[in-house]
């Protein structure tokens, strides 16, 4: 991010506005195939093709190959970003010969590392990408203006060719009004009994549903999807503007994308995922159904409501509903008790619990963001099994001795599988004994990965677990940590996977 920040303090606004574009994919299309480049270039030094192939052997990329193979033959006046890229655009109609001759001229202009940005753009080889938020950010702090500003027209249909820096970015326009989200309110962890909070009567508690958090604003007839990292996302949720078809007045609710697969809840990092994908497609969505289950509402019927008691916007959250006729919207189910008690008991029970926490709201309290906070997350115990340390993984820094990630096993029948990875934050003389251990018991050795004889027994905890294709074990683990070693226990006596299974949500 301070890269940008420090980019756009040196360059016109023209070259800002090319950036942009190319780290957010408005490109321009490949002028030139790479196949024809390299005819260009084995022709212009008078090398064979086999020498080629033998130097793209060592380096790997052809554009980097190419750039490298050329050198540096005259000093002329440097162009800009936006210089070059109105060149690119300009010769893109031009034949084949005025490409060859100008292409060939610019290689002359051009040092190494230009050279290989060249090659890559007019062959369509350029595809680093940024994300909008960080851009956003860059943007947010360089000119200190609300980052959402800056997201909502980034994300927009625009090109840098027929696009002016002031019009897109910084010039006033009412669609800012119409998509800004509010500020989001937080929850806070709570770390002592909840009974300090007061009488449980004054609270209502809901589960903290695993999935993407985000304000669902529908103002002027338009939707607009924003999460919590300012992050402008209506393209991918396309499904959730059925809920808006039968509402004729302004709203805006805060509340959770949840991704529903084969009828169970995708972990929240997938959807982090979908979301910073390059495109969307409907293969990539065809198999998820997502809703988005609300918990509050800010804005109703053009009016802002978060000055009002949770209480007030709780009831308006459910007009709202029901003038949606949408299954899609969902509300928060909130949670029956009576006292305290019941609630630490609902938090820690295997059976009923929906998540690994639970947010505790105060009835009368507005949505605010203040010191003294109004909305607390109550965390249930974590998970644990016990595992054995089968593998040990070095520092990737040259010479280190230092392990900085150790993998744990489950049996399954005589075999042990592995399904968590973590560093160890143990009391040091302990740190320091597994050291010890791992150089004299290593089996053998991929890299930096050393392989362990399976003796010691470790009680690894975790906070919620998803099934996942992806590894071997089945399954994928929620913040896995090391609890404590047990020394006393045999490695035969560990947990089997199928033990891990149990923790699994039918």
């Amino acid at each position: 991010m301070q890269a940008f920040i420090d980019y756009f303090s040196s360059v016109p606004d023209r070259d800002k506005l090319w950036a942009i574009g190319l780290f957010t994919n408005k490109r321009p299309k490949k002028i030139v195939d790479l196949i024809i480049l390299r005819l260009w270039v084995t022709d212009l030094i008078c090398i064979p093709d086999w020498l080629f192939d033998e130097s793209l052997a060592v380096v790997s990329d052809q554009c980097e190959t190419i750039g490298l193979l050329v050198s540096k033959k005259k000093d002329s006046d440097e162009k800009s970003l936006s210089e070059w890229m109105q060149e690119i655009s300009d010769f893109s109609k031009k034949n084949e010969d005025d490409i060859k001759e100008w292409v060939i001229d610019s290689w002359n202009n051009l040092d190494n590392n230009e050279r290989i940005l060249f090659n890559k753009l007019i062959t369509g080889g350029f595809r680093k990408s940024v994300s909008v938020n960080i851009i956003s950010k860059a943007l947010s702090i360089f000119y200190d203006i609300e980052k959402t500003h800056f997201a909502h027209r980034l994300v927009g249909k625009w090109n840098p060719i027929n696009s002016h820096f002031n019009e897109l970015l910084l010039t006033e326009n009412y669609k800012d009004y119409l998509s800004r989200p509010f500020e989001f309110m937080f929850t806070t962890e709570l770390q002592t009994d909840p009974s300090l909070l007061g009488t449980a009567q004054d609270w209502l508690a809901e589960w903290n549903l695993n999935g993407l958090r985000a304000q669902l604003i529908y103002r002027n007839n338009e939707l607009f999807v924003w999460t919590t990292a300012g992050e402008l996302v209506t393209d991918y949720f396309p499904t959730l503007k059925k809920i808006c078809l039968a509402i004729n007045y302004d709203f805006v609710v805060d509340g959770v994308i949840i991704g529903m697969q084969n009828k169970k809840i995708l972990p929240s990092s997938e959807l982090t995922k979908l979301i910073h994908r390059k495109t969307i497609t409907n293969k990539s969505t065809s198999a998820i159904e997502f809703e988005f289950m609300a918990f509050d509402v800010l804005e109703y019927r053009s009016n802002d409501t978060r000055k009002q008691p949770l209480i007030k916007r709780k009831s308006l959250l459910n007009n709202l509903k029901e003038d949606s006729f949408c299954n899609v919207l969902k509300i928060s189910e909130e949670i029956n008790f009576e006292n305290w008690n019941q609630i630490n008991a609902k938090i820690n029970d295997l059976e009923t619990r929906k998540s690994e926490s639970l947010i505790l709201k105060e009835k009368s309290a507005p949505y605010e963001i203040v010191s003294n906070p109004f909305w607390w997350k109550l965390k249930a115990e974590p998970y644990s099994v016990l595992a054995v340390l089968t593998y040990a993984q070095k520092s990737p820094e040259r010479g280190s001795l230092n392990y900085v990630e150790f993998t744990f096993g489950l049996w399954e029948d005589q075999d042990l599988i592995s399904f968590a990875k973590t560093p160890i934050d143990l009391p040091e003389d302990e740190i320091v004994e597994i050291i010890q251990f791992v150089r004299k018991n290593t089996i053998e050795r991929f890299g930096p990965v050393y392989s362990i004889s399976a003796e010691l027994v470790f009680e690894i905890s975790f906070e919620n677990i998803h099934p996942s294709k992806r590894h071997k074990s089945g399954i994928q683990l929620k913040n896995p940590n090391i609890k404590k070693w047990h020394k006393e226990i045999n490695a035969k006596d560990a947990h089997r996977l199928k033990d891990l299974m149990l923790f699994l949500k039918n």
